[in-house]
């Protein structure tokens, strides 16, 4: 199946669904691509996944399967949200007081690092 719009915009679903819309259900080898066309010189491409929302509502994205191996590649800079979430990035000014962890296994290189190892502080 082919839809050539040129202008205007395609809407699949309603505003009113409660169900699931699936795209993409083949069980076979195959690349899924949305927003994949090349931009022109100057012009910018916006894609939003999950973003309406209204205060008291809760959003959630799931990236990858839930069984098997992912690799998640990020072509660009990832930006993270304001809310201080245990054991997650987040933007801020404020000293994180919460104590549960955020683990990485590998090295870790920074320009700067400020805060509290084995006792001892850092700065």
């Amino acid at each position: 199946m082919a839809i050539g719009l040129t202008s205007g915009t395609l809407t699949i679903g309603s505003a009113a669904a409660t169900g699931a819309i699936t795209l993409d259900p083949s069980t076979k080898t195959h690349t899924l691509n949305i927003g994949s066309g090349t931009v022109e010189s100057g012009l910018t491409k916006t894609v939003n996944i999950g973003t309406g929302g209204v205060s008291g509502t809760t959003t959630t994205i799931n990236i990858g399967p839930t069984a098997g191996s992912s690799t998640t590649s990020v072509n660009g800079v990832l930006k993270t949200s304001y809310t201080n979430t245990a054991a997650s990035w987040y933007l801020g000014t404020t000293t994180p007081t919460d104590t549960t962890r955020l683990n990485y296994n590998g090295w870790l290189y920074a320009t700067q690092f400020e805060g509290t190892i084995d006792g001892g502080t850092w700065a």
